[in-house]
C-alpha cells in the first residue's frame, strides 16, 4: 500500500470512491433530480448570550432533507471528533491533560472561514470523484463556505478542519 493509500484508509477514505451515479444511489436519487436541487436557504439572525448577534442560513425543506441524507449516507462513516455522538469537550480534552501548554480559543464566523474549495478537497481526498466531490460541496455549502444552520456544517467543519 502507497503512502497516500495508507492516509486515505486512515481518515476515512479506505472505501472505494464513488461517482456521481453511486452517490445518487446512495442518496436514493436519480442523477437528474440530484442535480436538479436547487439550494435555497432563509436568512435570519439571533442573539449570542455575549452579545451580538449570529447569522443563522437555514436551508429549505427539500435541501435540510438532502443534507441530512448526506450527513449519514455519505459522510457518516468519515472520522471525526467533534459533534459526534457519544464524544465530548471531555473526551475531546483528556489526551491534552497534563501538558505544559494548551491553547483554548474560539473563531470567529467558523463555519463560513471553512470554504468550499476545502471541502472539495477533502472529499476528493478521501476518494470521491470530482463529480460527486463537486455536487456534495454544491449542495453543503453557501456563498463559499459552509452555512451555519445547515445540519452538514458541523460534521464537514470537523472533518476538513
Amino acid at each position: 500500500m502507497g503512502i497516500w493509500a495508507g492516509v486515505r484508509r486512515l481518515f476515512g477514505g479506505g472505501r472505494p470512491g464513488y461517482e456521481i451515479e453511486q452517490l445518487a444511489e446512495r442518496l436514493e436519487m436519480a442523477v437528474e433530480d440530484l442535480r436538479g436541487v436547487e439550494p435555497r436557504y432563509r436568512s435570519f439572525t439571533v442573539p449570542k448570550r455575549a452579545g451580538g448577534t449570529r447569522t443563522i442560513h437555514a436551508p429549505d425543506d427539500e435541501l435540510k432533507l438532502l443534507q441530512r441524507r448526506i450527513l449519514y449516507r455519505v459522510l457518516g462513516g468519515l472520522r471525526a471528533h467533534a459533534f459526534e455522538g457519544g464524544r465530548s469537550i471531555v473526551s475531546n480534552a483528556r489526551p491534552h491533560t497534563n501538558k505544559r501548554v494548551v491553547i483554548s480559543l474560539d473563531l470567529r464566523d467558523f463555519f463560513p472561514s471553512t470554504e468550499a474549495r476545502r471541502v472539495r478537497s477533502y472529499l476528493r481526498f478521501v476518494g470521491r470523484s470530482r463529480a460527486a466531490a463537486g455536487e456534495i460541496t454544491r449542495l453543503t455549502t453557501w456563498e463559499g463556505g459552509l452555512p451555519q444552520g445547515a445540519p452538514t456544517s458541523p460534521r464537514l467543519s470537523n472533518l476538513v478542519g
